[in-house]
């Protein structure tokens, strides 16, 4: 039901939330109850959308607070726009953005499940209480920002080169094609149960009212941790390289692709020697942006007549965000061409799929 907002919230993801993971004190949200078509929250909670669920006539509104941001929040939610003067009050979550346990009716057939309602009832609250506000609990996330930019990253990847495989003629092209576009796919899955995990349901029925909400809307025993689901995610995505690597004999559409489903930088930098003419100190910057190890060598490409001398060649860098230089001395021979482009290419290897990255730099602006 909260689908919609996704691409809202991938997009604030790779933007302003980095900044926003702790909510400011004494957050309100205002719903008008008389308005939900309008689907809007007056309030100085920040990044909170509303997402009602409406349904028939004969159903009883089901309101989704969804948080835009990775941690837990209390926030007090006033309800306006009520025309009896009590309401029986369910909430899925507890105070503290705790998801309560229900157990379920079983239904037979097409139809999902349906709750039972009496494990998210709080008790009876009058017109005036819910005007004045209910502290309400919304779920935060287990993934880190790493996490998301590692999902940012691979999806960028994907998008960028899915267009030089869109027809495919044959099984490698249809095997790269199939990862460029299955792989997003998942990630995509798997941030909509994270948004939807940081949802907390309100529900509001007039006292002694038979409750209904819309189908669907309330059904929250099957939520998976985020955390599980980004283990799976990451052993998928590795299956797929491996794929890659069983079904791909072509070695450039193979490293490209597994290249997509791995994203690491690769910088070189040159600092010219203060005391020896003609030495250069080159580092490679390389940044894992994937769920796991990944390890290799560094081998720099020099120009004709350029003296190369590993210091520190081999690299071994941890997931989400962990960084290691490769550093090497390069010096010029009286036989140096006066070509000055330094090349270097990082062989690695990612639970055993290896991959070759390309990086260059120019010698003459060396400092």
């Amino acid at each position: 039901m909260i689908r919609p907002l996704f691409a809202a919230f991938a997009c604030l993801m790779a933007t302003s939330v980095a900044a926003d993971t702790t909510p400011a004190p004494a957050e309100v949200a205002i719903i008008h109850y008389d308005k939900l078509s309008e689907a809007k929250l007056n309030g100085n909670a920040k990044n909170l959308t509303l997402s009602p669920v409406l349904g028939t006539a004969q159903e009883t509104p089901c309101l989704q607070l969804v948080n835009m941001t990775l941690a837990a929040r209390k926030v007090t939610v006033r309800i306006l726009g009520l025309n009896a003067d009590e309401y029986e009050l369910y909430l899925d979550t507890d105070t503290e953005g705790v998801r309560k346990k229900t157990s379920v009716f079983a239904v037979f057939g097409d139809p999902p499940p349906t709750p039972n309602y009496r494990d998210y009832y709080v008790g009876v609250k009058t017109r005036s209480e819910l005007e004045a506000g209910i502290v309400v609990g919304i779920p935060g996330t287990k993934r880190t920002l790493a996490e998301w930019e590692s999902f940012k990253r691979i999806r960028e990847n994907c998008a960028k080169l899915a267009p030089k495989y869109a027809n495919p003629v044959r099984t490698d092209g249809m095997v790269c094609q199939a990862a460029l576009k299955g792989v997003p796919g998942w990630i995509e899955e798997a941030e909509y149960d994270d948004l939807d995990n940081r949802t907390a349901r309100i529900v509001v029925a007039q006292k002694g009212s038979l409750i209904s909400t819309p189908s669907g809307s309330f059904i929250i025993s099957s939520v998976v941790d985020p955390s599980e689901k980004q283990a799976t995610i990451g052993d998928t995505i590795q299956s797929a390289r491996a794929n890659l690597i069983k079904y791909v004999p072509d070695p450039i559409s193979r490293n490209e692709v597994v290249q997509a489903l791995t994203p690491v930088d690769f910088t070189l930098s040159v600092e010219k020697s203060k005391s020896v003419p003609g030495r250069y100190v080159v580092r490679a910057a390389l940044r894992n942006w994937t769920d796991r190890l990944i390890t290799g060598k560094v081998n720099l490409i020099p120009p004709s007549g350029w003296s190369v001398k590993p210091v520190l060649p081999t690299v071994r860098m941890g997931a989400y965000g962990r960084s290691v230089p490769a550093l090497f001395t390069l010096v010029a021979t009286p036989q140096a061409a006066a070509d000055t482009m330094l090349g270097a290419s990082a062989v690695l290897s990612v639970d055993g799929v290896d991959m070759n990255l390309l990086a260059k730099v120019d010698l003459a602006g060396a400092k």
